[in-house]
């Protein structure tokens, strides 16, 4: 029957293909699953030493009278291999193979949809990585969709209260940010905010969240013109950041990426309200450590350039000379290229904090 050749098939793919699942080679994964799928045709008389054979399937195939019992072993197995696909797409996400990732992703979302339906909870986690890897090329449209349906699933299935509903929110108000819709952006993180805070151990979310809704509300008042509201909104992004800062020191230590990012971001807010001395002192902790993590792995962070700019741009603000500028990026582990007058040593001709290349890691 058709069900039969589907169970044979993706048996024999997990048994033999080189996918890691969770870690783990897929054909130690998928023996175990095997092994699982046996004991439910034979009971206490199957051997777990033994490695099923095509005969087993066969024997299991025709053992399995009841569509039931059959449904359930063949959702297992499709359960199994679409993590096994999901896994590969996750490794093209972080190799910047976009496409390969998404063809693989909708893969495995057309597995677990065939296994479970359109609402299980199962595919929330797919849909979400999908999401990714569309705005990650440059399809922000499309992943804004992609997020919503995974927020409606999360909603549907857990409840509008629950940690899982909170993480969809603040996927999908990241899209929203980057298609520059902020209110509604606003919106998703507020209603997001409102779940971290009532969980008893959410701290993770609650971190991302005031985060997340700091960078909105600075993105939103970037768009307006100086006034009394975009200065509210900086306001009470700085707040933001000042509240969320022990959490992101906690949950991920003095030494981070993720810290640097973020007193990189605070201190773009502070520069945003004048407060140039705090801006800069805050990009300076931040610069300090991405160069710490340079040395300590021999690769620099992209996001090094960006921290540089703006840590230039404010330097020149508060009015520093050349030589006052070279020190200030020295003491934080950096060192200027040589060059003529105050321009950037790549003869650009733009200041310090306009060119990326005026200041690279020592």
């Amino acid at each position: 029957c058709k069900a039969k050749e589907h169970f044979e098939s993706a048996l024999r793919f997990l048994c033999h293909e080189p996918i890691l699942m969770n870690g783990v080679p897929a054909a130690q994964s998928s023996n175990a699953l095997a092994h699982r799928l046996m004991k439910l045709a034979f009971g206490d008389t199957w051997d777990d030493r033994r490695t099923p054979n095509s005969q087993d399937v066969e024997t299991y195939t025709a053992a399995c009278v009841d569509d039931k019992k059959l449904s359930e072993s063949l959702n297992l197995l499709g359960t199994n291999l679409a993590a096994a696909i999901g896994a590969l797409a996750e490794s093209h996400l972080s190799a910047g193979r976009f496409q390969q990732g998404e063809v693989e992703s909708r893969k495995s979302l057309a597995l677990l949809e065939a296994c479970w339906g359109l609402e299980h909870p199962f595919l929330q986690a797919e849909l979400m990585r999908l999401a990714r890897l569309l705005a990650a090329n440059d399809r922000a449209l499309e992943a804004k969709q992609t997020n919503l349906r995974a927020l409606q699933i999360a909603k549907c299935v857990f409840g509008p209260e629950h940690i899982f509903t909170g993480r969809a929110l603040n996927n999908t108000a990241l899209l929203l940010a980057e298609l520059q819709e902020w209110s509604e952006a606003q919106a998703f993180l507020e209603r997001a905010l409102e779940i971290a805070g009532d969980g008893a151990d959410w701290r993770e979310l609650l971190a991302a969240t005031m985060n997340n809704l700091a960078l909105v509300l600075f993105g939103a008042a970037k768009t307006r013109e100086p006034s009394a509201e975009s200065a509210a909104l900086l306001a009470r992004a700085a707040d933001l950041h000042q509240q969320s800062l022990p959490l992101v020191r906690a949950l991920h230590g003095d030494t981070s990426k993720e810290l640097a990012y973020f007193l990189n971001n605070r201190g773009q807010t502070f520069s945003e309200l004048g407060r140039l001395h705090e801006a800069a002192e805050s990009m300076r902790q931040g610069l300090t450590i991405l160069a710490t993590l340079r040395r300590r792995h021999r690769l620099e962070d992209p996001k090094t350039r960006t921290g540089i700019n703006n840590y230039g741009r404010v330097l020149e603000a508060l009015g520093l000379t050349r030589d006052e500028i070279v020190q200030r990026f020295k003491d934080c582990g950096y060192v200027m290229r040589t060059a003529p007058g105050d321009n950037c040593p790549c003869e650009s001709g733009k200041s310090f904090g306009e060119c990326h290349g005026a200041i690279v890691s020592d």
